[in-house]
Protein backbone atom coordinates (compact mmCIF):
# COMPACT_ATOMS: atom_id res chain seq x y z
CA UNK A 1 0.00 0.00 0.00
CA UNK A 2 2.74 2.86 -1.11
CA UNK A 3 0.02 5.25 -2.54
CA UNK A 4 -2.90 5.87 -0.07
CA UNK A 5 -4.51 8.83 -2.18
CA UNK A 6 -4.41 10.23 -5.72
CA UNK A 7 -5.37 14.20 -6.46
CA UNK A 8 -4.74 16.26 -9.06
CA UNK A 9 -2.28 18.18 -7.19
CA UNK A 10 -0.50 15.69 -4.76
CA UNK A 11 0.11 12.05 -4.00
CA UNK A 12 -0.45 10.59 -0.47
CA UNK A 13 2.49 8.16 -0.23
CA UNK A 14 3.88 5.58 2.66
CA UNK A 15 7.74 4.97 2.14
CA UNK A 16 9.03 1.73 2.77
CA UNK A 17 12.40 2.06 4.31
CA UNK A 18 15.54 1.51 2.08
CA UNK A 19 13.96 4.48 -0.29
CA UNK A 20 15.52 7.91 -0.53
CA UNK A 21 14.10 10.96 -1.28
CA UNK A 22 16.59 12.14 -3.20
CA UNK A 23 15.77 12.09 -7.09
CA UNK A 24 19.39 12.15 -7.37
CA UNK A 25 20.05 8.98 -6.40
CA UNK A 26 18.74 5.58 -7.46
CA UNK A 27 16.17 3.56 -5.30
CA UNK A 28 14.20 7.04 -4.68
CA UNK A 29 10.72 7.15 -3.62
CA UNK A 30 9.62 8.86 -7.19
CA UNK A 31 10.65 5.73 -9.09
CA UNK A 32 8.64 3.70 -7.21
CA UNK A 33 5.99 5.54 -7.59
CA UNK A 34 6.25 5.37 -11.26
CA UNK A 35 6.68 1.83 -11.16
CA UNK A 36 3.16 1.45 -9.01
CA UNK A 37 1.32 4.00 -11.58
CA UNK A 38 2.48 2.82 -14.63
CA UNK A 39 -0.01 -0.19 -14.24
CA UNK A 40 -2.62 2.19 -14.94
CA UNK A 41 -1.18 5.10 -16.86
CA UNK A 42 1.43 3.61 -18.71
CA UNK A 43 2.82 7.27 -20.08
CA UNK A 44 3.20 8.65 -16.51
CA UNK A 45 6.51 10.25 -16.05
CA UNK A 46 8.64 11.85 -13.08
CA UNK A 47 9.19 14.79 -14.68
CA UNK A 48 5.59 14.78 -12.86
CA UNK A 49 6.59 14.77 -9.68
CA UNK A 50 8.07 17.01 -7.12
CA UNK A 51 9.55 16.01 -3.66
CA UNK A 52 8.83 18.86 -1.21
CA UNK A 53 8.91 16.08 1.77
CA UNK A 54 11.78 14.28 2.72
CA UNK A 55 12.49 11.14 5.41
CA UNK A 56 15.28 9.57 6.14
CA UNK A 57 16.58 6.44 3.84
CA UNK A 58 15.52 3.82 7.01
CA UNK A 59 12.80 5.96 8.48
CA UNK A 60 9.37 5.33 7.46
CA UNK A 61 5.68 6.54 7.01
CA UNK A 62 3.50 9.43 5.56
CA UNK A 63 4.55 11.63 2.55
CA UNK A 64 3.26 14.20 0.54
CA UNK A 65 4.65 14.12 -3.30
CA UNK A 66 3.46 17.03 -5.54
CA UNK A 67 2.33 16.33 -8.86
CA UNK A 68 3.13 20.26 -10.51
CA UNK A 69 5.37 22.79 -9.52
CA UNK A 70 2.50 24.94 -8.76
CA UNK A 71 1.12 22.92 -5.85
CA UNK A 72 4.95 21.93 -4.57
CA UNK A 73 5.36 26.05 -4.13
CA UNK A 74 2.73 26.18 -2.17
CA UNK A 75 3.73 23.56 0.17
CA UNK A 76 6.87 25.26 0.23
CA UNK A 77 5.45 28.32 1.28
CA UNK A 78 3.01 27.56 3.20
CA UNK A 79 4.65 25.04 6.03
CA UNK A 80 1.12 24.69 7.57
CA UNK A 81 -0.38 23.57 5.11
CA UNK A 82 0.31 19.62 6.51
CA UNK A 83 0.56 18.68 10.08
CA UNK A 84 2.98 15.35 10.62
CA UNK A 85 3.15 13.37 13.93
CA UNK A 86 6.45 10.96 14.32
CA UNK A 87 5.84 7.91 16.55
CA UNK A 88 9.51 6.58 17.71
CA UNK A 89 11.04 3.66 19.84
CA UNK A 90 13.81 4.47 21.90
CA UNK A 91 16.15 1.72 22.97
CA UNK A 92 18.23 1.98 26.36
CA UNK A 93 20.18 -0.63 28.82
CA UNK A 94 19.07 0.64 32.66
CA UNK A 95 17.43 3.99 32.76
CA UNK A 96 15.83 6.44 30.69
CA UNK A 97 16.89 9.94 31.41
CA UNK A 98 15.57 13.37 29.80
CA UNK A 99 17.55 16.24 30.32
CA UNK A 100 15.10 18.74 29.56
CA UNK A 101 12.55 18.83 31.59
CA UNK A 102 9.08 16.93 31.75
CA UNK A 103 5.49 17.72 32.73
CA UNK A 104 3.00 14.68 32.00
CA UNK A 105 5.90 13.19 29.84
CA UNK A 106 5.54 15.67 27.70
CA UNK A 107 8.89 17.44 26.83
CA UNK A 108 10.32 20.44 24.36
CA UNK A 109 13.77 19.96 22.83
CA UNK A 110 15.61 23.01 21.38
CA UNK A 111 19.04 22.32 21.01
CA UNK A 112 20.82 23.37 18.11
CA UNK A 113 21.70 20.36 15.26
CA UNK A 114 24.91 20.42 13.68
CA UNK A 115 25.00 19.26 9.80
CA UNK A 116 26.87 19.60 6.82
CA UNK A 117 25.89 22.60 4.85
CA UNK A 118 26.67 20.90 0.94
CA UNK A 119 27.15 24.71 -0.49
CA UNK A 120 29.95 25.60 1.97
CA UNK A 121 31.05 21.88 2.50
CA UNK A 122 31.47 22.81 6.12
CA UNK A 123 29.67 21.79 9.38
CA UNK A 124 26.98 23.95 10.48
CA UNK A 125 24.86 24.58 13.56
CA UNK A 126 21.08 25.17 13.05
CA UNK A 127 18.36 25.97 15.71
CA UNK A 128 15.47 22.93 16.02
CA UNK A 129 12.66 22.40 17.98
CA UNK A 130 11.23 19.24 18.63
CA UNK A 131 7.85 18.06 20.87
CA UNK A 132 7.63 14.86 22.23
CA UNK A 133 5.25 12.98 25.05
CA UNK A 134 6.63 9.43 26.28
CA UNK A 135 4.64 5.85 26.76
CA UNK A 136 6.60 4.18 29.12
CA UNK A 137 3.19 2.55 30.48
CA UNK A 138 4.05 1.04 26.83
CA UNK A 139 7.51 -0.54 27.66
CA UNK A 140 8.54 -3.93 25.91
CA UNK A 141 12.11 -4.99 25.19
CA UNK A 142 13.65 -5.93 21.99
CA UNK A 143 17.09 -6.12 20.93
CA UNK A 144 18.30 -6.86 24.26
CA UNK A 145 17.17 -3.62 25.38
CA UNK A 146 14.26 -1.78 27.25
CA UNK A 147 12.01 -0.12 25.02
CA UNK A 148 9.59 2.96 24.84
CA UNK A 149 7.07 4.70 22.68
CA UNK A 150 7.56 8.20 21.78
CA UNK A 151 5.31 10.34 19.99
CA UNK A 152 7.07 13.33 18.39
CA UNK A 153 6.23 16.65 16.48
CA UNK A 154 8.57 18.95 14.99
CA UNK A 155 8.13 22.70 14.42
CA UNK A 156 11.66 22.88 12.05
CA UNK A 157 12.39 20.22 9.47
CA UNK A 158 16.39 20.30 10.25
CA UNK A 159 18.24 17.33 8.57
CA UNK A 160 18.11 14.57 10.92
CA UNK A 161 16.75 16.65 13.80
CA UNK A 162 14.43 13.90 15.54
CA UNK A 163 17.53 11.34 15.33
CA UNK A 164 19.51 14.15 16.46
CA UNK A 165 17.17 15.27 19.02
CA UNK A 166 16.29 12.39 20.23
CA UNK A 167 20.73 11.05 21.26
CA UNK A 168 21.18 14.69 22.71
CA UNK A 169 18.36 14.28 25.35
CA UNK A 170 18.17 11.53 26.15
CA UNK A 171 22.29 10.12 25.58
CA UNK A 172 20.76 6.95 23.31
CA UNK A 173 19.73 6.49 19.99
CA UNK A 174 16.01 4.89 18.57
CA UNK A 175 15.64 1.73 18.46
CA UNK A 176 18.25 -0.23 15.78
CA UNK A 177 19.86 3.28 15.22
CA UNK A 178 22.77 2.33 17.45
CA UNK A 179 25.74 4.02 14.52
CA UNK A 180 23.69 7.27 14.05
CA UNK A 181 26.62 9.11 16.75
CA UNK A 182 29.09 7.84 13.81
CA UNK A 183 26.83 9.00 11.00
CA UNK A 184 26.75 12.32 12.58
CA UNK A 185 30.69 12.83 12.33
CA UNK A 186 30.42 11.84 8.58
CA UNK A 187 30.90 15.33 6.76
CA UNK A 188 30.56 13.31 3.12
CA UNK A 189 27.88 11.47 0.99
CA UNK A 190 30.48 8.58 1.04
CA UNK A 191 28.68 5.77 0.19
CA UNK A 192 30.55 2.86 0.85
CA UNK A 193 30.38 3.57 4.39
CA UNK A 194 28.02 1.44 6.01
CA UNK A 195 26.47 3.35 8.57
CA UNK A 196 23.17 1.41 9.06
CA UNK A 197 22.15 -1.86 11.05
CA UNK A 198 21.82 -5.04 9.37
CA UNK A 199 19.95 -7.06 11.71
CA UNK A 200 16.61 -6.90 9.63
CA UNK A 201 16.33 -7.21 6.49
CA UNK A 202 14.83 -3.25 5.48
CA UNK A 203 17.51 -2.28 7.86
CA UNK A 204 14.71 0.50 9.12
CA UNK A 205 15.14 2.47 12.36
CA UNK A 206 12.47 3.10 15.16
CA UNK A 207 11.06 6.20 13.77
CA UNK A 208 7.71 6.06 11.64
CA UNK A 209 6.04 8.92 10.42
CA UNK A 210 2.65 8.02 11.67
CA UNK A 211 0.09 10.38 11.27
CA UNK A 212 -0.21 13.29 8.57
CA UNK A 213 -3.34 15.44 8.28
CA UNK A 214 -4.19 18.39 5.11
CA UNK A 215 -7.24 20.65 5.35
CA UNK A 216 -9.85 18.18 6.87
CA UNK A 217 -8.28 15.45 5.54
CA UNK A 218 -6.36 12.95 8.45
CA UNK A 219 -4.58 9.61 7.25
CA UNK A 220 -1.97 7.41 9.32
CA UNK A 221 0.01 4.80 7.87
CA UNK A 222 0.40 1.28 8.73
CA UNK A 223 4.20 -0.81 8.42
CA UNK A 224 4.41 -1.86 5.16
CA UNK A 225 5.28 -5.74 5.61
CA UNK A 226 9.31 -5.65 4.90
CA UNK A 227 9.33 -3.21 7.42
CA UNK A 228 6.87 -4.81 10.28
CA UNK A 229 9.82 -6.74 11.96
CA UNK A 230 11.24 -4.40 14.26
CA UNK A 231 7.60 -2.94 15.71
CA UNK A 232 6.34 -5.99 16.08
CA UNK A 233 5.24 -5.32 19.82
CA UNK A 234 3.58 -2.32 18.66
CA UNK A 235 1.50 -3.30 15.53
CA UNK A 236 -1.39 -5.78 15.06
CA UNK A 237 -0.94 -8.39 12.42
CA UNK A 238 -1.96 -6.65 9.22
CA UNK A 239 1.24 -4.19 10.05
CA UNK A 240 -1.44 -1.40 11.69
CA UNK A 241 -0.60 0.68 14.18
CA UNK A 242 -1.77 -0.25 17.50
CA UNK A 243 -5.12 1.86 18.61
CA UNK A 244 -3.17 3.79 22.06
CA UNK A 245 -0.77 4.21 19.34
CA UNK A 246 -2.68 5.86 17.08
CA UNK A 247 -5.16 7.53 19.45
CA UNK A 248 -1.86 8.87 20.80
CA UNK A 249 -0.57 10.55 17.61
CA UNK A 250 -4.29 11.83 17.09
CA UNK A 251 -4.46 13.34 19.92
CA UNK A 252 -0.86 14.89 20.29
CA UNK A 253 -0.85 18.68 20.39
CA UNK A 254 1.63 21.18 20.57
Amino acid sequence: MLILKKTFNYLIVNKPSGIICDTKRNNNIIQLIIEDLKKDLPFVSSSQFRIVQRLDKYVTGGLIIARNGKFAKKLNIDKDLVLKKYVGLIGYQNELKSKVKMVDNFGIIENDVVAYNERSKLMQNYNAKTHFKLLPHMKTKSLGKNVIPIIIQIETGRKNQIRDHIYQNFTTTLLNDDKFPLFKTITSNDNSINLNSEIFKSNQIGLHCGYLKMGNDEYTFPLIDDDQELWSNYITEDGQLMEEIKHELIKFEV
